[in-house]
């Protein structure tokens, strides 16, 4: 099974669909900033171009899966079901982090390691993003992921 069709689409049009769909922001003095986003979507864009189409070897139980789901009319050919396929297993991807990082937040709290949120604290985090962003420092994948 080839497996295409973001591939062919232009890289603008990608970029700008994958830059629509974010619902991570960086912040610059207040207002959002897409462009460390956007640059690494692009990165990301131009590697697909590059690789252009993709086979995928399937087990003849997937293949008829992917058949199912196209014969039911919910979906309208197999790209199409193995990108929301891949969608699925990126917000599981996400879920997992986000479980592992309540698991440890939940263990300094219990540690008496939790630090209240305050207006101050706020304040502090928000100075402390200042003086990185001023200094070149790179965005911590905690805050962007």
């Amino acid at each position: 099974m080839v497996i295409s069709g973001v591939a062919k689409m232009p890289v603008a049009a990608r970029a700008s669909a994958a830059a629509a769909s974010l619902d991570t922001f960086r912040s610059v003095n207040g207002m959002p900033c897409l462009v460390d986003q956007t640059l690494r979507i692009l990165l990301h864009l131009k590697r697909i171009q590059e690789l252009g189409a993709m086979t995928v070897d399937l087990s003849p139980h997937l293949e008829a899966a992917i058949h199912e789901k196209v014969q039911s009319g919910k979906y309208s050919d197999a790209n199409e079901v193995v990108r929301e396929a891949l969608d699925l297993l990126e917000i599981r991807d996400r879920q997992t982090t986000l479980r592992e990082a309540i698991d440890v937040a939940e263990a300094d709290f219990v540690a008496g390691k939790a630090r209240v949120w305050t207006p101050d604290r706020l304040e502090e985090l928000k100075r402390e993003a200042d003086k990185e962003d001023r200094e070149g420092l790179p965005i911590s994948a905690d805050v962007i992921a």
